[in-house]
């Protein structure tokens, strides 16, 4: 086990004493606007919503553009974020960069250190132990302190643009040549490298991933089938509403599953509904009686609302089920998610 990590289980005198402090230090910072911007975690009114928003929306005003611009986003985790602070640097920043000066500087010096900790199982305690750096995971006062502690990672990052929530950080840029994207991000994630270096924190490297956002088909394929180990399927699969039919049946494992192909999505740009109504008439009526034959649609209202359906004739009657996706989702999406759940209920059935 690397790290036990354990939860500051503090005295009810301890922490009101702490929210007092909290208060004290956070109004200036507040009232001067010294936090930056791009931190929304620990933040009154700010909450994950709000960055996965303001993320989406940037790309969305790239994707706008005229001509269409690529957007590569490299998501980071800091590993034991709380663990790793280096309690003279972050005083140092209260003090230089904060202007946390008075009989509040020394109090927190003297919170963060000579801290001891132990361990108890049922009825037993453990030997006392002493940690010399980080700072208290269960703390009122560590959220703010380490938001304190990240401060200044937004300003090495430029030409980029960064999001940062707690220890979760995303850095995401645009560009119409692919080389330039790449090596513009290469060169922010080594200055962000660096000054996690200088901070004595740690990247978690099976967290953190890159991803390709695009409206181009050639990229789109590239993410699904060349970059499947640093790009999650599930992003690929649900956002890539050009995912060619062979691709999603070799994705899913289940080989007694099959996807026509007769009917293709380029269709509908070319030929009159009723003939597409016609071609996917004889395809129906063409199906084996044994075979198990599932419907699915997926639909999105004015409003951003959006919904799956599933309808399958089994043998012991009909089945309809329907449920709700996250607004503002894409349909293809709404469609794949009513694909994998039309699948699971099938194969329970």
């Amino acid at each position: 086990m690397g790290s036990y990590r354990p939860i500051a289980l503090t005295c009810m005198t301890c922490k009101l004493m702490e929210r007092i402090i909290l208060r004290r230090i956070t109004f200036p910072l507040m009232n001067r606007n010294m936090l930056p911007q791009e931190q929304y975690g620990f933040r009154m009114g700010h909450s994950t919503i709000d960055q996965i928003l303001y993320f989406v929306q940037r790309v969305r005003d790239a994707h706008n553009m005229k001509p269409s611009r690529h957007n590569m986003a490299v998501f980071l985790d800091l590993t034991k974020a709380f663990d790793k602070v280096w309690k003279n640097k972050v005083l140092g920043k209260c003090f230089s960069e904060f202007d946390i000066k008075g009989r509040a500087l020394p109090w927190l010096s003297d919170f963060m250190k000579n801290r001891s900790f132990r361990v108890r199982y049922q009825n037993s305690l453990s030997e006392i132990f002493k940690t010399y750096q980080g700072i208290p995971q269960g703390s009122v006062l560590s959220p703010t302190l380490f938001s304190l502690y990240l401060t200044g990672i937004e300003r090495v990052i430029s030409p980029c643009q960064i999001g940062i929530f707690a220890a979760y950080i995303i850095v995401w840029d645009h560009n119409l040549d692919l080389t330039k994207l790449e090596n513009t991000l290469n060169g922010t994630l080594e200055k962000i490298q660096h000054f996690a270096d200088e901070h004595k924190l740690a990247f978690n490297t099976t967290k953190s991933l890159n991803c390709l956002f695009t409206t181009n088909r050639h990229f789109v394929a590239r993410i699904i089938t060349g970059l499947r180990h640093s790009c999650p399927n599930g992003i690929a699969c649900y956002e890539a509403d050009l995912q060619p039919l062979s691709w999603r049946r070799e994705i899913n494992m289940a080989n007694n599953v099959t996807f026509n192909e007769d009917l293709k999505g380029e269709i509908k740009h070319e030929e009159h509904p009723e003939l597409l109504r016609q071609l996917a008439l004889v395809i129906i009526n063409n199906i084996s009686p044994w075979a198990l034959v599932i419907y699915i649609d997926g639909s999105k209202s004015d409003t951003g609302r959006t919904g799956s359906e599933i309808f399958m004739n089994t043998s012991t009657g009909e089945f309809r089920y329907r449920f709700r996706n996250p607004d503002h989702s894409s349909v293809i999406r709404s469609e794949l998610a009513a694909i994998s759940e039309a699948l699971s209920l099938a194969f329970r059935l």
